[in-house]
């Protein structure tokens, strides 16, 4: 089975259950305790990503052995010379090698997730909470002396405080244990007092956990010099889980794409392929993986030449010139990008990486990301304009990087992320970057050479 650490991480606004099996050992004045079952149920929601608030409920017993050494060592309590089988003094309850209590519980606690970046989540949590006990026998269940005669009450106050482990299955199951002590406000958990100290709980569960709400939708990120705010918050777009990459304010194409070049924003990213050319090159054939790519990388660089500010290709059915002149009713001439676009080579398709410049990369349709992962910490970021263009990941260092093109270079292939978001993960003394949410990755032959196209001019004009 193979996790994402996304399946393990915590979000803003999540809500989950917990349905646990549990076992509780009594510790008080008897050393002779033994472990109880139980139950427990939970809801948390969490109001930010690594913090949680949990109400919680639990039906249980705790246990606990008397022997004639303890009977006589109280002989106040058991009566002076009794044994096992007399009744206490006083009563008709008869006092039996084990006692027992049934208890119930109300918690409210905080979880805190001690990390964020790995597959299984440890937490901590401590909180406040109520337990309702009745020692008695075992056996006929007869109340034991104390607390027939209502010498304390058979409720009170407690504070659970523990920690344990959340691993999942998928987003939304995954198993949970975890392990608490319970101090517990009261001396009577075993209807007596003779050591002076308050008594208290150990419990130990396992349990199943499910996510009721949905992972949340990233926008795509906003790209210098444009890091624009989202308008009901305070958080950049790329952060702000209510909207799709396509619905972010700060995602929509430019208007006049033509005349503001120097502009950074990205589209949706939803893209149209062309479809294949019969022209070729000189691309090789690539590898299928990149689990032992080796070779030398390449930092991706720009080919083709720049529209004019004061033209822009229009996706009409055909190519039209569009000028701040009043329009002419001669027929256009072709534009200087369909002039440099040399098509795709047979079996590859245009795919669109900029829709503001009109760039694009001929990539294999066929392609299907496969089991090896591709090591993407060694991958080049692709943002013209950028302080970040031409960097790795890994010497970004950034947690949860957003771009628009991520391109992981092999000697004779590559691949592209488009519109990806990042997460960065440990992985021994070293981190690794995976992607998180719906991604779009592709795969093309020999060196990433993006190029100006008529096709994505198109799709820029038009706003697709």
């Amino acid at each position: 089975m193979v996790v994402g650490t996304a399946d393990a991480q915590q979000y803003p606004g999540e809500v989950s259950g917990w349905l646990s099996g549990v076992t509780h050992k009594y510790n008080g004045d008897f050393s002779d305790d033994s472990w109880g079952a139980g139950l427990m149920a939970s809801l948390q929601y969490a109001p930010i990503k690594r913090l949680g608030i949990e109400a919680r409920v639990g039906l249980g017993e705790y246990r606990w052995k008397i022997g004639n050494a303890d009977i006589a060592s109280h002989p106040g309590y058991y009566g002076l010379g009794s044994q096992i089988g007399d009744n206490y003094p006083g009563t008709l309850t008869e006092i039996e090698r084990e006692n027992e209590s049934r208890i119930t519980t109300v918690d409210l606690l905080i979880n805190y997730n001690l990390v964020d970046n790995i597959a299984a989540i440890p937490f901590i949590s401590a909180g406040v909470g109520l337990i309702d006990y009745a020692p008695s026998t075992d056996q006929v269940h007869d109340p034991l002396p104390n607390f027939s005669t209502q010498q304390y009450q058979g409720s009170c106050a407690s504070i659970p405080i523990g920690g344990g482990v959340r691993i999942p299955f998928s987003y939304r199951a995954g198993i949970v244990l975890r392990g608490e002590y319970r101090f517990v406000f009261s001396q009577f958990l075993d209807d007596v007092n003779f050591n002076g100290a308050n008594d208290g709980l150990t419990s130990v569960s396992l349990g199943f956990s499910y996510r009721f709400t949905n992972p949340p939708r990233r926008c795509m990120p906003c790209l210098p010099p444009h890091k624009h705010k989202h308008p009901h918050s305070n958080c950049a777009c790329e952060a702000h889980p209510d909207h799709a990459i396509g619905d972010c304010p700060c995602a929509r194409l430019l208007e006049s794409p033509g005349q503001h070049d120097d502009h950074d924003i990205r589209g949706n990213g939803q893209d149209d392929s062309s479809k294949p050319n019969s022209r070729s090159d000189s691309r090789g054939s690539g590898q299928q993986n990149d689990a032992n790519d080796g070779g030398s990388e390449a930092v991706p660089e720009s080919h083709g030449t720049q529209s004019k500010p004061d033209q822009d290709t229009v996706g009409t059915g055909s190519a039209k010139q569009r000028s701040t002149q009043p329009p002419s009713t001669k027929p256009a001439a072709p534009t200087s990008n369909e002039s440099q676009d040399q098509g795709c080579p047979e079996g590859l398709v245009r795919e669109c990486i900029d829709k503001v410049t009109g760039e694009g990369i001929c990539v294999d349709p066929t392609f299907k990301p496969g089991p090896s992962r591709i090591v993407w910490e060694d991958a080049l970021i692709y943002e013209q304009g950028s302080s970040e263009n031409g960097k790795t990941l890994r010497s970004v260092g950034r947690d949860n990087p957003c771009y628009a093109v991520v391109v992981r270079q092999l000697p004779s292939s590559f691949y592209a992320c488009i519109d990806c978001c990042f997460e960065k993960q440990a992985s021994g003394s070293s981190s690794i970057y995976n992607p998180i949410g719906t991604v779009k990755i592709v795969k093309g032959r020999g060196t990433f050479s993006p190029e100006k196209c008529a096709e994505c001019g198109q799709d820029s004009a038009e706003g697709k």
